[in-house]
């Protein structure tokens, strides 16, 4: 008897100390995520554009950021959690190639910037093409995409809005995103959408068959205004410059 009663107590506090392994593994997840979005603004021009002197003067944070992502634990962390992990993986790992390339003034300029060496996400490995798909394959959400720096003044900005609910944030930013009427261009009078060409690079991640799909996804993030599906849609192109 005494014996089933003892096995009945050894459970309950490995019950206990699990419980609260993980929720210090969520504190240092959820913890990482908001210092980085904190982070981020102090990178940027007036015109919310990376600025790459101050990106330079910042190398020493963002490695840190960097090894602290390489070796934090995922472990019954949330889908929404995950996925801002692995964009900031992404984003702070372009930050770190563009500090490991200064000065420069395109992105373009820079071999295999998307290949070449591989890093450690997660205890993972990646280059940055492998970490990108990784991450659009695996949870299949087009909002993604706006919240990626991939480089240039053409790119998602690092600006993000206050929200502690990391789905809500993801979206959010799309809806800021395509709202800005410099990124999404819709031209009355020849009755166009203009679009990033990022866009077009990632229709079938979008989820949609031919341009003209994209008019449904960008008129449920519009504020107002939104675009008639007699429109054609058309991309401008994407400029990898550097400030």
């Amino acid at each position: 008897m005494h014996s089933f009663k003892n096995i009945a107590v050894l459970i309950v506090l490995l019950g206990c100390v699990s419980l609260s392994f993980t929720s210090k593994k969520s504190y240092k997840l959820n913890k990482l995520l908001n210092q980085v979005n904190n982070f981020y603004p102090t990178l940027l021009d007036q015109k919310n554009n990376l600025s790459i002197e101050k990106c330079k003067g910042f190398s020493d944070k963002i490695d840190e950021f960097n090894d602290r992502i390489a070796t934090i634990s995922l472990h019954r962390s949330s889908e929404g959690l995950q996925k801002m992990f692995f964009i900031h993986a992404f984003n702070l790992r372009v930050l770190k190639k563009i500090n490991q390339n200064y000065p420069l003034k395109s992105i373009e300029t820079i071999d295999n910037f998307y290949d070449g060496e591989s890093f450690t996400v997660s205890k993972g490995q990646y280059t940055l093409r492998s970490l990108k798909h990784y991450l659009i394959t695996k949870y299949r959400d087009p909002n993604v995409f706006f919240s990626m720096y991939f480089g240039g003044i053409s790119s998602p900005n690092l600006t993000f809005p206050k929200e502690k609910n990391a789905d809500n944030l993801i979206l959010l930013k799309a809806r800021q995103f395509v709202n800005n009427k410099e990124m999404v261009r819709i031209k009355t009078r020849s009755h166009l959408l203009l679009l990033p060409e990022f866009m077009n690079w990632y229709i079938k991640d979008f989820n949609v068959e031919d341009p003209k799909g994209f008019i449904p996804y960008i008129n449920e993030l519009l504020e107002s205004d939104k675009v008639p599906n007699n429109y054609e849609v058309k991309f401008y192109p994407y400029s990898w410059k550097l400030n």
